[in-house]
């Protein structure tokens, strides 16, 4: 029935953001791996990882609603989308890390600032520029000639996407060209 909640089981990145814990870290290694390679290969492939970085929910689960959510299959954040590489980094992974940060700097620069969200269709369209088109309870945002129905409009130039990118570039400028032994395992 319509305004009762309901639980809705999905595959969220909430899973990939776990991996900078240290709850993993007292594992015997092959206990370890056992939990952590399955997320670190899901986090990166096509349920997840887009242009951007990393979606909130899979992609699978897009349909779910007629409208971007806030932390939907549509929605990358780069604070998420960082720790999330930082995840991967602290588990063994950094080539894969590098890669995550990349889209997140790739993004940030296109935008031209740090937005605190960047909507990412299902067909990989980032949403690098929004202009609010009308207001009810959800909103449209106008992308380049096609308007898409959202709740929230991404904000510019969060602290935290901030910090985010700053963290990367130290990041990359502390291990500019990592060696292939520090690469890790790839997912």
């Amino acid at each position: 029935p319509f305004g009762v909640p309901r639980l809705i089981r999905t595959m969220t990145s909430n899973a990939g953001v776990l991996l900078r814990s240290r709850l993993f870290d007292r594992l015997p290694a092959g206990t370890r791996r056992q939990y952590v390679h399955p997320v670190a290969r899901r986090i990166v492939g096509e349920e997840f990882l887009t242009d951007a970085g990393i979606r909130c929910r899979a992609l699978r689960y897009a349909a779910l609603k007629r409208y971007y959510d806030y932390h939907g299959s549509c929605a990358v954040w780069p604070k998420e989308t960082y720790d999330i590489a930082c995840g991967l980094r602290h588990q063994g992974y950094p080539a894969l890390a590098r890669a995550v940060e990349t889209r997140l700097l790739n993004a940030i620069n296109i935008a031209g600032h740090a937005m605190e969200l960047f909507y990412v269709d299902a067909a990989g369209v980032v949403a690098y520029a929004v202009e609010r088109t009308e207001a009810p309870v959800t909103f449209n945002e106008r992308v380049g000639s096609r308007v898409i129905a959202g709740t929230n409009i991404p904000e510019g130039e969060q602290a935290w996407s901030v910090s985010a990118a700053l963290a990367v570039k130290h990041q990359m400028s502390s291990d500019p060209h990592p060696s292939p032994e520090s690469r890790g395992a790839a997912a």
